[in-house]
């Protein structure tokens, strides 16, 4: 909020949207699935990237709060040969993600049928969230009954 990308009620907003999606898909196991569309091999290949990549994503964050800009891209090139054999350990953190998430996907049904009836199923929960959600905007608080 406070770098400008939106203000505190696209913040709540956003949260809110994401808190539906949680509980549309069931909780951690399916916004895995959601995020993996149905596939634990797709999953796995976006986490090793996101975790592989961390290092310089964070240290990427930090600079762009501390540096001087005419020094930041020199900075991160520098970065970038230091953490490149960072890159020879992907396989590594391959195993762990799967190891780590395997719990969350082992029971999925990745056929075609299944991850269709899962997407349609999260879909109708979102869109009955979302009913409610806006239901609740139109009342006030003081007419449902609350304190």
């Amino acid at each position: 909020v406070r770098t400008g990308v939106c203000d505190a009620a696209a913040c709540d907003a956003a949260l809110v949207h994401f808190c539906q999606l949680v509980v549309a898909a069931g909780g951690l196991s399916g916004l895995t699935r959601v995020i993996g569309g149905g596939s634990s091999q797709s999953y796995c290949d976006l986490a090793t990237d996101i975790s592989a990549g961390l290092p310089l994503g964070k240290t990427t964050s930090w600079a762009s709060w501390v540096l001087p800009i005419w020094l930041l891209m020199p900075f991160l090139q520098l970065v970038q040969v230091c953490l490149w054999p960072l890159h020879l350990l992907k396989a590594r953190t391959r195993q762990m993600v799967s190891r780590f998430y395997r719990p969350f996907y082992e029971k999925w049904d990745e056929s075609p049928a299944g991850v269709a009836a899962f997407e349609s199923q999260v879909l109708a929960r979102v869109c009955a969230l979302e009913a409610m959600t806006s239901d609740t905007k139109q009342r006030p608080l003081a007419n449902r009954g609350g304190a």
